[in-house]
């Protein structure tokens, strides 16, 4: 018989962060609540923190709200193909944070996936 719960699929939504990226090959990434910070260089060569086009700041992270329906497993792995994870709350306030982007992007407050949670799929 095959398991209902390895089919949810929620109607949209992943909250995905990508992890501090010190610009150092080989070098540990914090796979986080999916912030993105991300180092990069102006044209003066100077080095500043920023996140991808298209991905919101908070705080040290970057996150982004995906609307497209899959189960947790594929939305970590897209997450993961990002360079993050799906997003994971450290605070109060990145938790309204975080409610104000879906409300903002999805019009509403859809069902999302945040991480934490792997109940429809082990071993991501």
């Amino acid at each position: 018989m095959i398991n209902k719960a390895s089919f949810l699929l929620l109607s949209a939504l992943l909250i995905c962060c990508g992890a501090e990226d010190t610009g150092t090959e080989g070098s540990e990434q914090e796979v986080e609540v999916h912030s993105f910070d991300m180092l990069t260089e102006n044209s003066v060569g100077n080095s500043r923190r920023t996140c991808p086009q298209y991905w919101t700041r908070y705080g040290t992270r970057c996150f982004k709200f995906v609307s497209t329906a899959r189960t947790w497993a594929e939305s970590e792995r897209y997450c993961v193909g990002l360079r993050g994870n799906l997003a994971s709350v450290h605070s109060s306030g990145e938790h309204r944070f975080i409610k104000d982007l879906i409300l903002r992007q999805a019009r509403g407050n859809p069902r999302t996936w945040i991480g934490g949670y792997d109940a429809t799929q082990v071993q991501v």
